[in-house]
């Protein structure tokens, strides 16, 4: 099983709290993959946002056929554009999406646009507490 970690790209901080996700997902069992590193690695071969989001929420492993992701854990409630759309698509699918507030996980039950034309805070995500 596999999470993506989403990070903003202007983000602070984003490899100790890499190194702190990536910790307590190992402890049950899933492999963690940073966005930024996996954006740097595979962004170019999906020819774009649209392609690199869609490879994230559909995507599956040639060989095993298995999902690219099966989990997506955000790590702000107020997303861009690019994250948001991969929330949405985790839901739609009813994959696992959560929230990690430096303590512990909680589950995202929703997504609210708040201004569609703000690509990079134009999203919230709604938890379950």
């Amino acid at each position: 099983m596999r999470a993506l970690i989403a990070f903003s790209m202007r983000q602070e901080g984003v490899d100790s709290l890499f190194f702190t996700i990536r910790d307590r997902l190992e402890d049950a069992g899933v492999e963690a993959v940073s966005s930024v590193d996996h954006h740097r690695k595979t962004f170019h071969d999906n020819g774009g946002w649209d392609g690199w989001i869609d490879s994230i929420v559909n995507g599956t492993d040639y060989l095993t056929r298995r999902p690219n992701f099966n989990v997506l854990v955000c790590t702000e409630r107020v997303l861009g554009r690019a994250t948001a759309q991969m929330v949405k698509g985790f839901l739609d699918r009813k994959k696992d999406v959560l929230f990690f507030d430096n303590a512990s996980f909680s589950s995202v039950r929703s997504l609210q646009e708040n201004d569609g034309e703000d690509w990079q805070k134009g999203w919230s995500i709604l938890i379950d507490k």
